[in-house]
């Protein structure tokens, strides 16, 4: 009896492993993300640099012209900008007078309260531009961007909260405005990427 010989079986075409292919997805959504990164990170790393900068044309970047110089500051009727900036909002706000302050709190710990706030504001103002900065710095280079965006927002919020003291309604819709894009920037970060998949 002859045995029958069995046919190898051949592979089917479609049981071959396919090649693999990158695809990157880069949706809109990414792309406002960048977008809004990139205005959230230039707002604050250009308003942090423009502190430094001159009134005078043609301009210079200096320390000197927001701190001021020590020949400047041996002049008692000279201010610093950021004197200006500090010194505008602090006298407006009726926080430098001690009378303000609740009563009970007496007489003594109402100015020691008056001066604390001038030193909390003068403080302030001496570490403001850093923080522009700084955040700047860490949103669009993406270096501990939740950190930043946190930084940006708490200095806008303490300009607008400068500002209603004064009052300045202009000023505050245009920080509102940067603010806005600061959260923005924050609440997209999860579409600020290129994700990359094989199929």
């Amino acid at each position: 009896m002859a045995e029958t010989s069995s046919s190898s079986p051949n592979p089917a075409t479609s049981d071959k492993p396919k090649a693999e292919k990158i695809c990157c997805g880069w949706s809109d959504w990414t792309s406002a993300a960048i977008l809004l990164r990139l205005v959230a990170g230039l707002l604050l790393l250009l308003s942090g640099t423009d502190k430094f900068k001159s009134a005078t044309t043609p301009c210079t970047y200096s320390l000197d012209n927001y701190y001021g110089s020590d020949e400047d500051l041996k002049n008692p009727d000279w201010n610093p900008k950021m004197t200006k900036i500090v010194k505008v909002v602090f006298d407006n706000s009726g926080l430098n007078n001690p009378v303000n302050y609740p009563k009970f709190l007496g007489l003594d710990t109402a100015t020691k309260l008056a001066n604390t706030t001038a030193w909390s504001f003068h403080h302030f103002g001496k570490a403001l531009p850093w923080m522009m900065i700084g955040s700047g710095l860490m949103i669009l280079l993406g270096l501990f961007s939740r950190i930043g965006y946190f930084i940006g927002g708490f200095v806008w919020i303490s300009l607008i909260a400068g500002q209603l003291m004064l009052p300045d309604p202009a000023t505050i819709t245009i920080l509102l405005s940067f603010l806005f894009a600061t959260v923005a920037a924050m609440a997209m970060q999860t579409h600020n990427r290129v994700r990359i998949h094989c199929r």
